[in-house]
């Protein structure tokens, strides 16, 4: 549908549509709580687990450290843990606006061509929220691993990759960081079309296009997302019953 339709010279028309779009829906939502521990500092030597959230009291190591005190020692580590609920969020609702303008010029022998610019803009009402690896980057996921901890040194959270049998074996990545960012989508493209009128049977043509995305949210993703789009085509209008489509009535 074109908001502005005018006929500059007996060849050549002139078409505006500002088109505006409200697009409402439930957010995706991923929540689930996982077990927190609570530790002194991830990169030392020998960490150091405590008992609760308060980081005071440090759950004593047994020695001399056996095979027979390692499983009870873990059991204490796990007992001490806590869940904590963590949330990433893609809100799905925006509103928009696609303007475009275009050109048709007829030429001889009942051809036309038909040039477009087009453009687009979406904003997201609510802010994006995610978390991340810092080390090496990457998306986190909740499946990646049921264990977190809490290091008191820095006041971040980890990854528990391995639990080790003895303290000065466990491993751990990240620390995880958290992100909020509203997201804004940006698009501006063109099309250039060929077409041949058959009169009152219909039309035959051929056209080609180009388009150029950007989102605030395009440098935040682990993968690189695809933002140039182009491609051509051949295309076949046939009027069935009528001399005009529907569309031109």
């Amino acid at each position: 549908m074109h908001y502005l339709t005018r006929t500059l010279t007996s060849r050549i028309t002139l078409q505006i549509s500002p088109l505006a779009t409200c697009y409402f829906t439930d957010d995706i939502i991923s929540k689930d709580a996982y077990s927190v521990m609570y530790i002194d500092d991830p990169k030392a030597d020998t960490v150091s687990h405590f008992t609760d959230r308060s980081c005071t009291q440090i759950i004593p190591i047994p020695e001399p450290l056996t095979s027979f005190s390692q499983i009870p020692l873990l059991r204490a580590y796990r007992a001490a843990s806590d869940p904590r609920t963590f949330s990433i969020i893609a809100p799905e609702s925006y509103c928009g606006i696609t303007p475009s303008m275009g050109l048709t010029c007829a030429l001889p022998r009942s051809f036309s061509i038909e040039g477009a610019v087009k453009g687009m803009v979406n904003y997201y009402f609510k802010e994006h929220e995610w978390i991340s690896l810092s080390q090496p980057y990457s998306m986190f996921t909740f499946e990646e691993s049921s264990w977190l901890a809490y290091s008191k040194s820095d006041g971040k959270y980890y990854l528990v990759e391995e639990l080790g049998k003895v303290p000065d074996a466990e491993k751990y990545s990240g620390p995880l960081e958290f992100h909020k960012k509203r997201r804004l989508d940006f698009m501006i493209g063109g099309e250039v079309s060929l077409e041949r009128s058959l009169g009152k049977h219909g039309a035959i043509g051929i056209n080609g296009y180009v388009k150029k995305y950007h989102s605030t949210l395009q440098n935040d993703l682990p993968v690189k997302m695809k933002d140039l789009f182009y491609g051509a085509g051949v295309f076949c209008r046939i009027y069935a019953g009528a001399e005009q489509p529907l569309s031109a009535l």
